[in-house]
């Protein structure tokens, strides 16, 4: 039978060593989550209107009859349209700055905008 030890020393040193590492690159590299997103609300290209994502409410617009976007939690989305396929319905909640959620027979998009730390991504 073999009594050498499960991990030897240089192992342990190696496990910590890429445990800090990985510490300090998501402490370098964390989204800023202070940033504040808006949501740009276009009707035939044409801004109509700016919803600020950090206050929960029902939007309905008078440009927009029979449409009804929901911000919570700082999120976005459609939430009644009278479009006949509701597919801007089932697009979801946006977050993320740079998502879009579009009804084309009603000609509607709302956009996601906002700053997200600057970052694509990382690689190394």
């Amino acid at each position: 039978m073999d009594s050498r030890p499960l991990f030897a020393k240089r192992d342990i040193w190696l496990g910590a060593g890429l445990l800090l590492l990985a510490v300090v690159c998501y402490w370098l590299f964390r989204p800023s989550g202070g940033a504040v997103k808006t949501a740009r609300i276009t009707l035939d290209g044409r801004v109509i209107a700016m919803a600020d994502l950090t206050e929960d409410r029902e939007l309905t617009l008078d440009e927009l009859p029979g449409i009804r976007f929901t911000v919570r939690d700082g999120t976005i989305a459609f939430t009644e349209s009278d479009c006949p396929d509701r597919l801007c319905i089932r697009s979801g909640a946006l977050h993320r700055p740079g998502q879009m959620a579009v009804c084309l027979p009603r000609r509607v998009s709302v956009t996601v905008e906002g700053d997200d730390g600057g970052l694509d991504g990382v690689a190394f």
